[in-house]
């Protein structure tokens, strides 16, 4: 078993925003940084999580096929809450905002003229289950 880095869910249901136990002003909080792997560990719960998983990394596969490798991810919405509990339900997908650098060479009118499937949020949402954007 893998030690994950992430804390648990706060008693509403969401991540704390400061590492439990740690004083105020630490640097251990929000945004958390975690691999995949432990995004799968921590939330691959539920036949439904795992297909939403899937489609996320599918996602980033074609952004690093398309030359989009250094960069972050931010991860929000129900995916990353105790949606289940909450509401009684599963999420639908995952919130993502990809902060990257451009591909050497490349421009955002040339990107998206190639790929265009990749940064529509709705195109994304129906093939991936993500609810993705974009800040270059």
């Amino acid at each position: 078993m893998i030690q994950l880095r992430l804390p648990e869910w706060n008693s509403q249901g969401f991540l704390p925003a400061i590492m439990p136990g740690e004083a105020g002003h630490s640097l251990n909080r929000s945004p958390y940084t975690i691999s995949c792997v432990e995004l799968v560990e921590r939330y691959g719960s539920s036949i439904k999580r795992l297909e939403i998983l899937k489609g996320f990394l599918n996602y980033r596969k074609k952004l690093h096929d398309l030359g989009l490798v250094q960069g972050v991810q931010w991860l929000d919405g129900s995916f990353v809450e105790n949606i289940e509990v909450l509401e009684g339900r599963a999420p639908n997908d995952i919130d993502v905002v990809t902060f990257a650098n451009m591909p050497e060479g490349e421009n955002q009118k040339n990107l998206f003229d190639k790929n265009h499937n990749l940064f529509i949020p709705n195109e994304v949402k129906q093939t991936y289950k993500v609810d993705g954007y974009f800040i270059f």
